[in-house]
């Protein structure tokens, strides 16, 4: 396997693989900026809350309400202005914002009292068990269905649990009308809160890959142009590569994430910040100085000679994506923008659009090592085959372990190995 790919000249501090910077559509333009996103979302809470803390005679629970209160100051003070994602990110110290890491906010404030209020039995479990809202965190945060359609079917669990309640004489007789009512109001209260944040947060587009390499695919496809047929020699090559992996290291995975995680535009802070609280912009990673320099001229055109030098270094590092672009007269470029285009060219990357450097470092070091692998794994003609029993064989594999890596008989490896020995000697 070749060496890490990203250059000494790029020492960031941690290995981001993010940062998107897509070509915007019209709707995406309507909410890009994220402080006026953030400014609404606080002015829509205070108004819901107000309104809410006047509700009578049976009033939404004053506890809820002030969670959400201290929920809406977090956001407005900029104590939560950027907002960590806990676990792997919050070590790597990026920094992110968000319609998920806002409602896993919220879910910090709430938790814990919707699960002592609703216990086991009780009303409110039931309206939020039939509304696959319970356990309440783990629910909401499931990226398979929108936050709309989690409210949309919250409110019909309500609105069917008040109707059986008010035509069955027997709950009548156990739970009281004042019961049904705080219960219906509070959780109507909470999902007006998580209807402000889908409002005013909207979710991210996911981008999506070729199921066979690290290209992009369009919209509605499984693969990418070049795999599109199951007949086709590339798509089996592709699949050859695929399998070589396991289910267990899916290729480009945390690539993949990170990408989708972190939105379309990221900012940087310098690597030397101290108090993340001091800070008053939202969506970013931290960087080092040397790192932050290069990508801010390389994103203006007027510094593209600044790092002109660093960039077809970092290219001349990556031998497999080398053999490509040396057809496309790469080192003609005359700026960022006809780099990148270059590079997208000579990789058949049709659809992928963002010039951001540090999507593009990802993108060609997806690209050599799946190209690295396409060599080994990829053809499975019987010049090939022995080459592969060779390689595996130098990288510690013993042959039983070769043997079930290519499927083919351990005879076969022995005989293959025998004949190189001599050839060696």
């Amino acid at each position: 396997m070749t060496k890490p790919l990203i250059n000494s000249f790029f020492e960031i501090k941690t290995r981001l693989n993010a940062l998107d910077k897509q070509r915007l559509t019209k709707e995406d333009k309507q909410v890009d900026d994220q402080n006026e996103q953030i400014l609404k979302l606080v002015k829509k809470l205070q108004g819901t809350v107000q309104q809410t803390a006047f509700m009578t005679p049976f009033p939404v629970s004053s506890t809820l309400i002030k969670a959400i209160k201290e929920f809406t100051r977090k956001i407005e003070s900029g104590e939560k202005q950027v907002i960590l994602i806990k676990g792997k990110a919050l070590k790597e110290k990026q920094l992110i914002f968000g319609q998920s890491p806002i409602v896993s906010l919220l879910c910090d404030e709430v938790q814990e009292w919707i699960s002592s209020e609703y216990e086991e039995g009780t009303l409110g479990e039931k309206i939020l068990v039939n509304a696959n809202l319970w356990p309440f965190r783990i629910g909401l945060m499931d990226d398979k269905v929108s936050l709309a359609n989690k409210v949309e079917k919250g409110l019909q669990s309500l609105k069917t649990q008040e109707n059986n309640f008010f035509d069955n004489s027997y709950l009548e007789s156990i739970i009281d009308n004042k019961t049904i009512k705080v219960t219906g109001n509070t959780l109507r209260f909470l999902f007006e809160v998580l209807t402000v944040i889908y409002q005013c947060i909207p979710e991210k587009k996911k981008i999506e890959w070729c199921d066979n390499c690290f290209r992009r695919k369009a919209v509605g496809e499984k693969y990418c142009i070049f795999h599109q047929s199951k007949n086709d020699t590339e798509y089996k090559r592709s699949r050859r590569v695929i399998n070589s992996q396991g289910k267990e290291k899916p290729l480009f995975q945390w690539y993949r994430v990170q990408r989708n995680l972190l939105g379309n535009k990221p900012r940087f802070f310098n690597e030397n910040i101290s108090d993340y609280s001091d800070l008053t912009q939202i969506n970013g990673l931290i960087i080092s100085t040397e790192a932050n320099q290069i990508v801010s001229d390389t994103m203006v055109d007027t510094g593209w000679h600044n790092v002109e030098k660093y960039w077809l270094e970092y290219v001349r590092s990556l031998p497999n994506v080398l053999r490509l672009m040396e057809s496309y007269e790469y080192t003609q470029a005359n700026n960022w923008t006809e780099f990148v285009s270059i590079i997208y060219a000579s990789l058949g990357e049709s659809i992928e659009q963002s010039t951001h450097p540090i999507w593009v470092i990802s993108i060609l070091e997806n690209a050599e090592e799946w190209f690295f692998l396409d060599k080994k794994y990829g053809d499975k003609r019987e010049t090939n085959i022995k080459d592969m029993i060779i390689c595996l064989s130098e990288e510690g594999m013993v042959q039983s372990e070769i043997k079930n890596k290519l499927n083919i008989s351990r005879q076969r490896v022995s005989k293959v190995l025998i004949e190189y020995k001599k050839l060696k000697n």
